[in-house]
């Protein structure tokens, strides 16, 4: 069924050279009125939770990069949600989104990164927190990517997140044999 049903929705003759792109009133509401109130609260509280560790200068015990990472998930949802809408210029809260969004998460990922390298230095290094100092390196370059650029070419996020995956899951380079390799050397 799924390849008849694939076959089905093949665009016809000149259709397929159509590279407009029709966005939803569904997609509209889910991206505008649900994902990007829930994200404002989101990001509020976590601002709220950093100005607390900055008046207290204290870490807590490693709850901000689950926080951080649960921001930068939400950051690249409402990224790739409101992408078509900022594309053909139709919603200024997208637009707003795109130029913006990643220069308010910018400190929390920079939160991310202290609390991440702190717990490296105290504890050593694991494959656990490896792999979440190469998520937050990676956010950096989203951030970079969604902000920045010019070109907004929203398929390289995801494809830079399985080369990222790729190269540090197989060969002498995994977080795996770096991680075994540091323990051994300590």
């Amino acid at each position: 069924f799924s390849f008849i049903y694939f076959l089905c929705n093949l665009p016809y003759k000149e259709e397929k050279y159509i590279t407009e792109t029709a966005v939803s009133k569904t997609f509209r509401i889910l991206a505008l009125y649900i994902l990007l109130p829930i994200a404002s609260i989101y990001i509020t509280i976590l601002y709220v939770y950093l100005a607390k560790i900055i008046i207290t200068w204290t870490l807590p015990d490693g709850m901000v990069t689950y926080l951080v990472t649960a921001t930068m998930v939400i950051y690249c949802l409402s990224v790739f949600f409101t992408y078509p809408l900022h594309c053909k210029n139709e919603n200024k809260v997208a637009t707003f989104i795109a130029k913006w969004l990643g220069i308010i998460v910018l400190p929390l990922n920079i939160l991310m990164s202290i609390g991440i390298i702190y717990r490296i230095n105290q504890y050593d290094i694991t494959i656990n927190r490896l792999y979440v100092l190469i998520l937050n390196l990676w956010f950096y370059g989203l951030i970079i990517l969604f902000t920045l650029s010019k070109s907004r070419k929203i398929k390289w996020a995801l494809i830079s997140f399985c080369a990222v995956f790729v190269i540090t899951s197989f060969g002498p380079w995994s977080v795996y044999n770096v991680t075994y390799k540091t323990i051994l050397n300590n």
